[in-house]
């Protein structure tokens, strides 16, 4: 089982083109602010059959995600399961 948590970012100035000069940097900067408090969490656990999307138990808030937005998930964690 594996676990992460990661902090909500917020874009207050988003980079927006490419440089065609410098390869894959962005033509202007960004400014952004993190904030700690607000996190998403995710925890990935291998078991037999077929792979499903389930609510953290025990979570501080109710969680909910739509049936197209599980469906998302899953079609994105099974590209990812190709490279693991």
């Amino acid at each position: 089982m594996t676990e992460v948590t990661a902090p909500s970012n917020i874009a207050l100035i988003k980079y927006m083109g490419k440089s065609q000069v410098s390869g894959n940097r962005p033509t202007n900067a960004s400014l952004s602010f993190t904030l700690d408090h607000l996190v998403t969490k995710l925890k990935v656990e291998a078991t037999k059959g077929e792979d499903c999307w389930s609510p953290l138990e025990n979570s501080e808030f109710e969680v909910q995600l739509s049936e197209k937005g599980q469906k998302r998930f899953l079609d994105f964690l099974k590209i990812l399961k190709n490279f693991f």
